[in-house]
């Protein structure tokens, strides 16, 4: 599995499982767990590390890549270093690519169909 995919399975869940729907991945985005920040740590410090130095530019030329990013940027540092300043020090890079994602209108495709005027953000049951 590429590593955008793991980061995208990790966060979204496989659509039309158990695991995807709205309540479980709530558990996984809202709740204080340390479970989930020592597997973000174990699976994803060095991606997030990767991406803050500038070595995963490349993923903002896709969609589905793109989101990822974002996520290593603005989710995943919550976890990673949970209550601690630097949290929060990835926030400007993530406002930075998800608003050049807009501007590439990267909110019109979805994950399943890369045709533009589709439905972009991945549904949640």
């Amino acid at each position: 599995m590429s590593p955008v995919d793991d980061i995208l399975q990790f966060w979204f869940a496989t659509p039309g499982t158990p695991e995807a729907t709205y309540a479980q991945r709530r558990n996984v985005w809202f709740q204080k767990r340390d479970e989930t920040d020592r597997v973000i740590r174990d699976r994803f410090l060095f991606l997030h590390q990767q991406a803050v130095a500038g070595a995963l530019a490349r993923w903002e030329a896709e969609p589905s890549s793109c989101l990822a990013l974002i996520l290593l940027f603005d989710q995943f540092p919550r976890n990673l270093f949970r209550g601690t300043p630097q949290a929060f020090a990835s926030d400007a890079q993530a406002l930075q690519v998800a608003t050049r994602a807009l501007d590439r209108q990267f909110d019109q495709f979805s994950s399943t169909d890369p045709t533009p005027g589709t439905t972009a953000v991945r549904s949640q049951n």
